[in-house]
């Protein structure tokens, strides 16, 4: 390379022609890489939305079908798997929520939460209202019953 001193003006030109054009090059990879973020910040936040969306799907669907602990199941769902067809159904979630009738049947069938308890009557007794007799009885201060 020549030295500084034996630069001539049309060099110089030359150097700043491609300055200015690395520039320009620049602002254009700047602007494209803060359009990248941004859509990338829109995706996560749909991500975010399309997640809250399927959860609150899910949890409809498994309370629909009886169940009691909801959020037991949906925290072991695989949301990647589900996908939105063009008539706006859900198709991936039935598939597991199958699965989870298939491992925990006495979760899904109501006959089989209630079936493990001997007498499903209420565990305390009634009260029943006292006769007239016991009720004088009991007003009377020398009888203590």
């Amino acid at each position: 390379m020549a030295s500084i001193e034996d630069l001539t003006q049309d060099d110089i030109d030359k150097m700043e022609k491609a300055l200015d054009r690395y520039k320009k090059e620049n602002e254009k990879f700047r602007t494209e890489r803060d359009e990248f973020k941004s859509l990338a910040d829109n995706n996560e936040a749909n991500k975010a939305l399309r997640d809250r969306a399927l959860k609150a799907e899910a949890k409809a669907k498994l309370t629909e079908q009886g169940v009691k602990d909801v959020d037991r199941f949906v925290k072991r769902l695989n949301f990647d798997s589900v996908s939105l067809d063009e008539e706006g159904n859900l198709s991936g979630l039935d598939e597991q929520i199958d699965g989870f009738k298939a491992d925990f049947p006495e979760v899904f069938d109501a006959k089989r939460r209630v079936g493990g308890q001997i007498d499903s009557g209420p565990r305390n007794p009634t009260e029943t209202s006292k006769s007239t007799t016991e009720r004088q009885l009991d007003s009377l201060p020398f009888f203590n019953r």
